[in-house]
C-alpha cells in the first residue's frame, strides 16, 4: 500500500511540475498555440503549489505531530518486502532524524538488548552521549517501578511501564511504552517511548489528598450528628422513662392527661434525635435495617398519632383506608416504615389548608411469590400548599431507599399532590392467631420468681433510670459503676460469696474496664468454673452506638444480646422475656445462635 501510495504521490507532482512549466512559458514561446495570458497564471499557481508541498514535506512525507508508533511502524513497513523505497538505509536514517527532534525519550534496543539509538532528549534528560551509550547495556537507574503490564501475543500490542528514574534534574516518573520494528542495521528493534509524567503524578496525588481530607471532614461531620443524635436520644428518652415511672404514680386523671402529654412531647423529640442519626448513618451508607416480623397496619397509625396533635390544630381530618392483605403480618423494618410515614403525612399536613387528607395503605402479594410483597402508602395533600423537597422528603427516601424502596411525587397540575411510598416486604403465612402488636405485660404477673439483675452503668441518671425499669419489672437490681466492678461481682456470686446473678446489663463504654473487655474476663471465669452448679449469666450489651458493626463487636466479645440507647420499657421488656422467661436450653441455644 505504501508502495502505491507513494508512486502516486510522484505521479501528482510530476504532473504539478510539467504542467506548471508548460502553462507558464507556453504563451510566451509559442502565442498561436496559447492565446490567453490565463494560461501563464495557471502555471504559475501550478508551480506555486508544487513548491509549498515540498515545503511542508519533511523527509519521506512524514507530518511532525504524527504519534510516534505510528512512525515506528510505517518505518517498519518501509523496510518490509513491500515498502515504498528500494533505499532501506535512507529511510532508517530519516526515520531517525525524526526521532531525534521529538521531546518525548526514545530508546532502540536490539535483540541483544543493546542501544541501537537513543535520542538527543534522552541524552540530555540522563546526562550521557549519544556515542558513549551506543553498543552498551546502559540503562538509567531505576528508583521505582509500578503499573506493569503483561506483554500480548500480538507484536503490535504496545507493552507499558511506569518508572521512578534518577535524571540529571533528580527523581521523575516516566511513562514508556514499547513497540517493535525492523532496521537495516540491528534487524528487529524494541523501540520504547518514554514521557515525563512527573507534573501530572503531582497533580493527582494532590487531588488524593484533597479529596482524602474531604472525605475526612464529611464523616468526622456524619460522626459528629450521630453523636448529636445519640446525646438527644438519650436525654430525650430519659425524660419518657421518668415519665412513664411519674405516670404509674398519677392518681388523678388530670395528672395522667398531663403526664401523656409531656410524654408525647418528649417522644417526638426522640424521633426527632433518632431521625438526626439515622441521616447521618444513611448518608454514608452505614444504616442497619433490622427485619422484623410486625403489623404495618398499626406502624401507620403510630405515624398518625405522631402528627395527629398538628392535624387537630388546622383541623385536618387523616383518614386511613387498609387493604384486607394487611391482616397477614411482614417482616421488615418497624421503625424506619414509621419513620418514612409520619415524614410523608406531615409533609402533606403542611401543604394542605382544610378538609381531609386520604391515607391508602395496600399490600400486594409478589407474582408467583407468596413469600415477597410489595407495601404501598399514598398519601393525597389538597389545598392551596406545595409540598417542599427539604430535608424530611429527602430522609423519607433515603430511608426508602436504604430498604429498596422509593418515594414519589406526582402533582396532577391541579390541587392535589401525591405522594407514594412503594416498599419490598417479606411476608409470613397468614395464622388463625390474630394481629397484635406487642402488648406491655406487667413481668410480675409472668413471672412469681424474682431474679436478680447486674446493672454496670457509669451515668448515674441512666442507672436510677434502669434501676427503675429493673424494679418494675418485679426483678431485683444490683448497681456497679465500673467494668470491674462487674467482673467482682460474677466472681462473688460464683464463689458464694455475693448474690446470685441472673442477667447482665453491661454497659459499653465504662471507665477503669470497658464493657467488652469485662465480658471477655467474665466470660474466661465462667469457663474456669464451668464444673460449678452455677451458669454464667445472660450478657446484654448497652450502648448508644449506632453503627452495626458495634453490635458485631459486642456479640464478639462474648455478650448475648444488644440493647441500644435510649431503649424503651417494652424493648426492656422484650429483653427480660428473651433470657429469663424461658429455660436454660433454650438460653444455650439462642447464645449459639447469636455468636454464629
Amino acid at each position: 500500500m505504501g508502495r502505491q501510495l507513494w508512486q502516486l504521490a510522484a505521479l501528482l507532482r510530476a504532473v504539478l511540475g510539467v504542467g506548471g512549466f508548460v502553462f507558464l512559458l507556453g504563451p510566451l514561446c509559442i502565442p498561436a498555440a496559447f492565446g490567453s495570458a490565463s494560461f501563464s497564471a495557471v502555471g504559475a499557481f501550478m508551480l506555486v503549489v508544487l513548491m509549498l508541498e515540498a515545503a511542508l514535506r519533511p523527509g519521506a512525507g512524514w507530518r511532525p505531530n504524527r504519534p510516534l508508533f505510528e512512525l515506528a511502524r510505517a518505518s517498519d513497513e518501509a523496510q518490509s518486502p513491500a515498502g515504498f523505497t528500494s533505499s532501506s538505509g535512507e529511510s532508517d536514517l530519516r526515520f531517525r532524524e525524526l526521532l531525534d527532534l521529538q521531546t518525548s525519550l526514545v530508546v532502540c534496543r536490539d535483540g541483544d538488548g543493546r542501544l541501537t539509538f537513543v535520542n538527543r532528549a534522552f541524552c540530555e534528560t540522563f546526562g550521557v552521549e549519544a556515542g558513549g551509550v551506543i553498543g552498551t547495556s546502559y540503562a538509567p537507574a531505576v528508583l521505582e517501578e509500578e503499573q506493569t503490564e503483561s506483554f500480548d501475543s500480538d507484536a503490535a500490542a504496545p507493552k507499558r511501564l511506569t518508572q521512578r528514574l534518577q535524571t540529571v534534574a533528580g527523581p521523575r516518573w516516566f511513562a514508556w511504552e514499547q513497540y517493535t520494528r525492523h532496521s537495516e542495521k540491528a534487524g528487529r528493534e524494541t523501540v520504547w517511548i518514554g514521557t515525563d509524567i512527573s507534573d501530572s503524578r503531582a497533580y493527582q496525588a494532590m487531588l488524593s489528598k484533597a479529596r482524602e481530607q474531604a472525605e475526612d471532614a464529611s464523616s468526622n461531620k456524619t460522626r459528629m450528628l450521630v453523636a448529636a443524635g445519640e446525646e438527644v436520644g438519650a436525654f430525650a428518652e430519659t425524660i419518657v422513662s421518668a415519665l412513664e415511672e411519674l405516670e404509674t404514680l398519677a392518681h388523678f386523671r388530670h395528672q395522667k392527661s398531663k403526664v401523656r402529654k409531656a410524654k408525647e412531647s418528649a417522644n417526638t423529640l426522640t424521633e426527632l434525635a433518632t431521625q438526626l442519626r439515622d441521616f447521618a448513618t444513611v448518608e454514608v451508607g452505614r444504616l442497619a435495617v433490622v427485619m422484623e416480623p410486625f403489623n404495618p397496619e398499626a406502624c401507620v397509625r403510630e405515624a398518625i398519632a405522631a402528627v395527629a396533635q398538628k392535624a387537630l390544630r388546622k383541623r385536618v381530618e387523616l383518614a386511613l383506608l387498609c387493604d384486607e392483605a394487611l391482616l397477614r403480618p411482614v417482616v421488615g423494618d418497624e421503625a424506619k416504615l414509621r419513620q418514612i410515614c409520619t415524614n410523608l403525612i406531615d409533609i402533606a399536613l403542611d401543604a394542605t389548608e382544610h378538609g381531609s387528607i386520604p391515607l391508602r395503605l395496600s399490600l400486594v402479594a409478589a407474582p408467583g411469590n407468596s413469600d415477597q410483597a410489595a407495601l404501598t402508602f399514598q398519601v393525597e395533600a389538597n389545598g392551596s400548599g406545595s409540598v417542599q423537597s427539604g430535608v424530611r422528603l429527602t430522609f423519607a427516601r433515603l430511608l426508602a431507599r436504604a430498604m429498596g424502596g422509593s418515594v414519589t411525587i406526582e402533582n396532577d397540575g391541579a390541587l392535589q399532590i401525591t405522594l407514594t411510598l412503594t416498599l419490598p416486604l417479606a411476608t409470613k403465612p397468614v395464622s388463625d392467631t390474630p394481629v397484635d402488636r406487642p402488648s406491655a405485660v406487667d413481668s410480675k404477673e409472668e413471672a412469681p420468681e424474682s431474679f436478680n439483675i447486674l446493672v454496670a452503668e457509669d451515668n448515674p441518671i441512666n442507672a436510677m433510670l434502669t434501676d427503675c425499669m429493673v424494679r418494675r419489672a418485679g426483678c431485683t437490681s444490683m448497681m456497679v459503676e465500673t467494668g470491674r466492678g462487674a467482673v467482682q461481682a460474677i466472681r462473688d456470686s460464683i464463689n458464694g460469696t455475693g448474690p446470685r446473678v441472673d442477667l447482665v446489663l453491661m454497659d459499653v463504654h465504662m471507665p477503669d474496664l470497658d464493657g467488652l473487655q469485662a465480658t471477655r474476663e467474665i466470660r474466661e471465669l465462667c469457663n474456669e468454673n464451668a464444673n460449678n452448679a452455677h451458669k454464667c449469666p445472660p450478657l446484654i450489651a448497652v450502648t448508644a452506638d449506632a453503627y452495626s458493626e458495634d453490635r458485631k463487636a459486642c456479640l464478639e466479645a462474648g455478650m448475648n444480646d444488644y440493647l441500644s440507647k435510649p431503649f424503651s420499657w417494652p424493648e426492656f421488656q422484650a429483653i427480660l422475656q428473651r433470657w429469663l422467661r424461658k429455660s436454660d436450653n433454650d438460653r444455650v441455644a439462642a447464645h449459639q445462635d447469636d455468636a454464629a
